[in-house]
């Protein structure tokens, strides 16, 4: 269900293909009928977030490292769509998104590491957060109206880790931390 309780989104793939489709039911209507937002196997489909009835998705459609995407409820069509955050140049790879408040919080992967940065509602960078080491964003757990990303971060010589963020401010915190003998 959509962080604002209005939507539920159904996800339906076929075996283990990364291909998949997305259908949506106002569970404010009574008996409303569920109803394709994106209704094709032809790319790996994700909503992130909404806005009324236009739904923020990561995809991979006609962008092989990921990018986001805004889609209006009931136009389908990739013409129609609006980008948010754009594929990146190079070789990064947007791996995932979350919305924090009035922005964006995102996970790119580049040479074998990830990095976390909070963008613009339109996807302009705001900023890159500052990590301990080269490593890995484990887990990213946000709420929309929430100030504060957390997100988990391990590499090979740093344990998993826990940080707090607070997106407006740009301040990152240890939240907690294992005590491990290495």
């Amino acid at each position: 269900v959509t962080d604002d309780g209005r939507f539920l989104v159904i996800t339906q793939s076929q075996g283990t293909h990364r291909e998949n489709r997305i259908f949506v039911q106002d569970v404010t209507t009574r008996d409303a009928p569920i109803v394709p937002l994106l209704d094709r196997f032809d790319a790996s489909y994700s909503v992130v977030d909404n806005d009324a009835d236009v739904f923020h998705v990561w995809t991979d459609h006609d962008a092989p490292r990921g990018r986001l995407m805004s889609i209006r409820l009931g136009q389908p069509e990739p013409g129609s769509w609006t980008t948010v955050i754009a594929e990146a140049a190079g070789t990064d790879v947007l791996s995932s998104v979350a919305r924090v408040g009035d922005a964006w919080v995102a996970v790119w992967r580049t040479d074998a590491h990830e990095r976390l940065c909070v963008h613009e509602r339109d996807g302009r960078l705001r900023r890159e957060v500052p990590l301990p080491a080269l490593g890995a964003i484990l887990v990213l757990s946000t709420r929309r109206v929430e100030p504060d990303v957390f997100f988990a971060f391990a590499s090979f010589t740093y344990p998993e880790t826990i940080f707090r963020h607070t997106v407006e401010t740009g301040v990152t915190t240890m939240w907690h931390q294992p005590v491990v003998a290495f």
